[in-house]
C-alpha cells in the first residue's frame, strides 16, 4: 500500500508540474503545407493564415519547422514518438497541397478555397465537415476511420485504401474513387457523373442518386445499391456473397462473376443482364423492359 501511494504521489507531481505551451507560427500565402509525427490535427479557414502548436515543456526541443517562400514543413524530430504530442491548429486561406504523415485525429472543417490535393498516411481518424473545393485529389491511406459530411467536391479523385470504416456523404459534378482493403463503406450524396471501383470490402452500402455511374466491385462480401434516381448506371460484380440492388434506373447495365445471392427491386426502363455466374437470382419486385 505504502508503495502504491508513492507511485500515486509521483505521478501526480508529475501532472501538476507539466507546462502547457502555446505557440503561434504566422504564415502568409501558403501553398504546399506537410505535417509529420504531431498528435490531432484542426483545420479551418479563417481570415488570416496561422499555425498554433500546443505542447508541454519537455517536447519543445523535438519540433521541427522549416519555412521556404510559400512552403512549410512541420514536423517532430524524434525515433520514439511520445504519447502526448503536440497538437496544431491551423488557419488558412487558400493552399494547394497538404500531406499529414503519422498523426492523430485530423479534422477540416468548415473550408471553402478553389483547390487542395491531399495526402493523408498512418493517421487516426479524419474527419471533412462542410468542404467545398472547385476540384479536389485526395488520398487516404493506412489511417482509422474516415468520415465525410457534406462534402462538395465539383471535379475530383478520391482514393482510400487500408483504412477501416468509411462513410461518405458528398456531391460531386465528376469524381473519380477507389476504395480497396477496407472494412465497411457507405457512399451517400448526389453525383452528376460517377466513377467507382472497390476491392477487398466487406460491406459496401451506396445510397446516392447519379446521372451516370460506371461501379465495378470486387472481393466484396455484402453490395448494396439504391439509386433514387439514376440516367445511366453500369454495374459489374465479382467474387460477392450478397448483392442487393434498387431503385429508378432508366438504363441499367449488369454484370455479375463468381456471387452467390442477387436481389433486384425497383424498376428500369432498360435493362441488360450479363450472367457468368450467380447461384441465386431473385427479381420478384424487379420491373422491367428487357431489350
Amino acid at each position: 500500500m505504502r508503495t502504491l501511494c508513492i507511485i500515486l504521489f509521483i505521478f501526480m507531481s508529475e501532472m501538476v508540474g507539466a507546462q502547457t505551451i502555446e505557440r503561434k507560427i504566422d504564415i502568409n500565402n501558403l501553398v504546399k503545407f506537410k505535417i509529420e509525427s504531431f498528435g490531432d490535427i484542426i483545420i479551418s479557414k479563417g481570415e488570416e493564415e496561422s499555425v498554433r502548436i500546443v505542447y508541454e515543456e519537455e517536447y519543445k526541443r523535438y519540433i521541427k519547422i522549416d519555412k521556404n517562400d510559400d512552403n512549410i514543413h512541420i514536423y517532430i524530430d524524434a525515433n520514439r514518438i511520445p504519447k502526448q504530442s503536440p497538437k496544431l491548429f491551423i488557419s488558412i486561406k487558400e493552399m494547394k497541397s497538404l500531406k499529414i504523415i503519422n498523426c492523430g485525429d485530423i479534422k477540416l472543417n468548415n473550408i471553402d478555397i478553389d483547390s487542395l490535393d491531399l495526402l493523408i498516411s498512418s493517421c487516426n481518424n479524419i474527419y471533412l465537415d462542410n468542404i467545398t473545393l472547385s476540384s479536389g485529389d485526395f488520398y487516404l491511406k493506412s489511417s482509422d476511420n474516415i468520415v465525410f459530411s457534406n462534402v462538395n467536391i465539383n471535379i475530383g479523385h478520391l482514393k482510400i485504401a487500408a483504412c477501416k470504416d468509411v462513410a461518405l456523404f458528398l456531391s460531386s459534378k465528376s469524381i473519380k474513387m477507389g476504395i480497396k482493403a477496407s472494412d465497411d463503406v457507405n457512399i451517400k450524396g448526389k453525383i452528376s457523373n460517377l466513377s467507382l471501383s472497390f476491392s477487398t470490402i466487406d460491406e459496401v452500402n451506396v445510397d446516392a442518386s447519379f446521372d451516370k455511374a460506371i461501379i465495378s466491385s470486387k472481393c466484396a462480401n455484402i453490395f448494396k445499391l439504391s439509386a433514387n434516381t439514376s440516367k445511366d448506371l453500369d454495374l459489374s460484380i465479382c467474387y460477392s456473397k450478397k448483392i442487393v440492388i434498387g431503385g429508378k434506373l432508366n438504363k441499367f447495365i449488369l454484370n455479375t462473376s463468381s456471387c452467390n445471392d442477387l436481389y433486384l427491386v425497383g424498376e428500369s426502363s432498360k435493362f441488360i443482364y450479363n450472367n457468368l455466374g450467380v447461384d441465386k437470382c431473385n427479381m420478384e419486385c424487379f420491373t422491367y423492359n428487357h431489350k
